[in-house]
């Protein structure tokens, strides 16, 4: 089969075609795979963001990915002639095309209710963007990590932007409740909130059991997931997956803001509270660090759901779904 990608499937990144047809070269190395433009409307197998324009029998079969729904949430975004057109020009080619490809369930619910789509012709694939993998550091190679950033040898790691929505205050306050009785390193970009948050760690004398680790590399990132006994990812809305799907691929013990987009990445893996809450978010961690079985519960679901993210598993439903078209 000759499957051809459109170049700018995906308007932020315009290597995104190149990657998938490496990808599926590399796991389904039987089909033929070309992203070049001219070449789509010989190919058995269209996938892209736009549809063919041509509609003439034995045009490929089309395959219409939306990566997100900006046109139909925040219609502010768009004067109302520009944003009219675009919503008939994606319902149109959803229409038309044999299969409709999201990324999020919650995208699905929509396009259905509000597009008036068939749910049977829309499949829920994850984005290309959460599957880098990494190879687990090396034990000498995380010691040298944990000297760079002096962190301490159990703690609980909090990935996110430093900001007020990412709550690593509510955290520090249950700590403070808590008597500081575990560690916690904060990885995130410094900003002017990471400077206050250090200061209100300094004056509450839990210096030595807060740790901040600014813009680490990927490495370093990925070394410091590794050492980590637990992950906290605490935003008040949807953000991006990517942090949990890190959690989910180390087999982390998770504690996730109750969002749909932390739900829908981790299902069953991880634990679940209002970031907004000091003692929810206290009464959850303290599960988290001195309840075994439960550790080890969420260890092995974290395994598990890790696989729905990896590159083979992507590849082997990109193929069955070109094989039922």
């Amino acid at each position: 089969m000759k499957i051809g990608f459109d170049p700018l499937m995906h308007p932020s990144d315009k290597s995104y075609a190149t990657r998938l047809a490496e990808l599926l070269a590399r796991y389904a190395p039987e089909h033929e795979y070309t992203c070049d433009a001219r070449r789509l409307s010989e190919c058995d197998l269209y996938h892209g963001i736009r549809r063919l324009r041509s509609a003439e029998k034995g045009d490929p079969k089309q395959v219409v990915v939306l990566f997100d729904l900006n046109f139909l949430r925040h219609p502010a975004m768009w004067p109302l002639p520009e944003r009219w057109l675009r919503v008939r020009a994606i319902r149109t080619g959803c229409l038309r095309a044999d299969c409709v490809v999201t990324v999020r369930a919650e995208y699905k619910r929509e396009l259905t209710r509000r597009l008036r789509l068939d749910e049977r012709k829309i499949r829920v694939l994850p984005s290309l963007g959460v599957l880098t993998e990494h190879e687990h550091g090396s034990p000498c190679a995380e010691e040298k990590i944990r000297r760079k950033y002096m962190l301490p040898n159990r703690f609980l790691l909090m990935v996110g932007t430093n900001e007020p929505g990412h709550h690593q205050k509510t955290v520090i306050d249950g700590m403070i409740g808590a008597g500081g009785d575990f560690n916690l390193v904060i990885c995130g970009r410094r900003t002017a909130y990471a400077d206050q948050l250090l200061a209100y760690v300094r004056e509450n004398h839990l210096a030595t059991k807060v740790s901040f680790v600014y813009e680490p590399g990927p490495a370093d990132l990925e070394a410091i997931y590794g050492m980590a006994c637990g992950l906290l990812y605490l935003p008040d809305k949807d953000v991006s997956p990517l942090p949990v799907v890190g959690g989910l691929r180390h087999g982390l013990p998770m504690l996730l803001s109750d969002v749909p987009l932390n739900r829908e990445t981790a299902g069953d893996a991880a634990l679940y509270a209002n970031p907004a809450s000091v003692d929810g978010v206290a009464r959850s961690v303290r599960r988290l660090l001195h309840d075994d079985a439960l550790r080890q519960e969420l260890c092995a679901r974290a395994s598990v759901q890790a696989g729905h993210y990896s590159a083979p598993a992507l590849a082997r439903e990109l193929e069955e779904l070109y094989a039922a078209l």
